[in-house]
């Protein structure tokens, strides 16, 4: 389970995530950041947006397996908790609902991600900012961890988990800026964007009947 929860489910809902109609707002203003730079420059701003995004979701995840620390010996009730969790999120996303979710959370201007920031503030400010669209995603990652911080995981399992969540919400703009061309491909992401709520919606939802299977049945402590 480790490589999956590490390495796949993150890399797969930072798609699903980057995917999102919302997102995509926020990656136009990337790409019109870069625009009218020398390929070197824009390649070298990209990679350090995109890292710097990355980094700050890995904090979140150290932040997370922290709290979650703080519950160590209720492993059960933090799982069945979880569950809850993924089937409120999931619910919410899969049936077009997740603003309720998600209404209170501050919208950055326009002027916050304005080209004097540098690629270094839309990193940061991407990263502790996601769209709102991805939030419940986010959250969801971040209960996870949290509660694998009260099975003892360690810091970097939080750090690496996260991190790779911010790594895919901004890696495919690798591409549109390599391939110039291909950032036509963007407005047929439009169209799978609107899908991909109710697909990560799905698959959080499952996850959660899952995850209260595993605080009612399994011994978790071999989860550690």
């Amino acid at each position: 389970m480790e490589p999956f929860s590490l390495f796949v489910a993150p890399a797969a809902l930072g798609l699903l995530g980057f995917i999102e109609p919302c997102s995509l707002g926020a990656t136009m203003l990337v790409l019109r950041h870069l625009d009218g730079r020398p390929a070197a420059a824009r390649t070298a701003e990209l990679l350090l947006f995109v890292t710097t995004r990355a980094l700050v979701a890995g904090m979140l995840g150290v932040l997370a397996v922290l709290i979650g620390r703080s519950f160590t010996g209720f492993q059960q009730s933090v799982w069945i908790v979880l569950g809850l969790v993924y089937l409120l999120l999931g619910t919410a996303l899969a049936t077009g609902r997740s603003g309720l979710l998600t209404g209170w959370l501050p919208s950055l201007p326009a002027s916050a991600l304005a080209v004097r920031g540098g690629s270094l503030a839309l990193g940061f400010l991407l990263g502790l900012g996601v769209p709102a669209c991805a939030a419940p995603i986010l959250f969801a990652l971040f209960a996870f961890a949290a509660a694998k911080g009260a099975l003892g995981a360690g810091l970097l399992y939080g750090f690496v988990a996260l991190g790779v969540f911010g790594f895919m919400l901004s890696a495919p703009l690798l591409l549109f800026v390599a391939v110039p061309a291909a950032r036509s491909l963007l407005e047929g992401l439009f169209v799978l964007g609107r899908r991909a709520p109710r697909l990560a919606g799905t698959l959080l939802a499952a996850l959660g009947l899952w995850s209260i299977a595993m605080g009612l049945f399994v011994d978790l402590e071999k989860w550690a």
